[in-house]
């Protein structure tokens, strides 16, 4: 089986690729690495189906010969309005862990209205909180050009560190951004990252909330 009908199979359990890669008892990486293999090893896959919580007798089927290339196309052709999410934490309160994959999105959304978006992503942790709670899904459009971030809007800011939501403030010295947090809690007090340092930045647009 490839890697890319695994990753289709598994999303077909209803579950994340972060839930199920607990349940195989793998890294999240681990299963990233898995979904780029022209053939995923036998061993795997059975671990695969006796840990998911749902059926997988597809991944048997698959090997028979049956292939899902129909399925495969649709999933890799999303339609122009589609939102790409990012199966990723996306820390409010501190950076997240570096190197996660976002070029690789888990799944699309559709939102009326956010079609320029250009990713979605969980936020956790609370400096941003009441604006953004733990478990909102921020609805983010790419900044190509630094120059042209406005001060005083919240970003997500991916870094050499990992992933932050912050409002972009100016900093007194040359070269450096002010983060700044929603939350007045001293622990959550202004800091400053280089330019240099930042990879990409998203404007934040819109947020769905999420409601216990």
């Amino acid at each position: 089986m490839k890697g890319e009908e695994l990753k289709l199979l598994i999303r077909r359990t209803g579950i994340t690729i972060t839930e199920a890669a607990e349940k195989i008892g793998v890294t999240r990486q681990t299963l990233h690495n898995k979904f780029g293999m022209s053939e995923v090893d036998e061993d795997f896959l059975l671990k695969v189906k006796s840990r998911l919580p749902q059926d997988t007798t597809g991944l048997m089927r698959v090997k028979e010969g049956i292939t899902l290339y129909e399925d495969l196309a649709e999933l890799n052709m999303p339609r122009t309005d589609l939102i790409p999410f990012y199966d990723v934490d996306v820390a409010a309160g501190y950076p997240a862990i570096a190197g996660e994959d976002i070029n690789h999105a888990d799944s699309y959304l559709w939102i009326p209205g956010f079609e320029d978006c250009d990713c979605a992503a969980t936020v956790r942790g609370d400096s941003m909180y009441p604006k953004y709670s733990n478990g909102d899904i921020i609805l983010c459009k790419r900044v190509p050009d630094l120059r042209h971030v406005r001060y005083g809007e919240p970003y997500l800011i991916i870094d050499e560190d990992g992933q932050v939501v912050k409002y972009i403030t100016k900093d007194e010295r040359k070269g450096f951004f002010l983060l700044a947090s929603e939350n007045p809690n001293p622990r959550f007090a202004p800091y400053s990252v280089p330019v240099n340092r930042i990879r990409w930045v998203f404007l934040v647009k819109g947020v769905i909330k999420r409601t216990a």
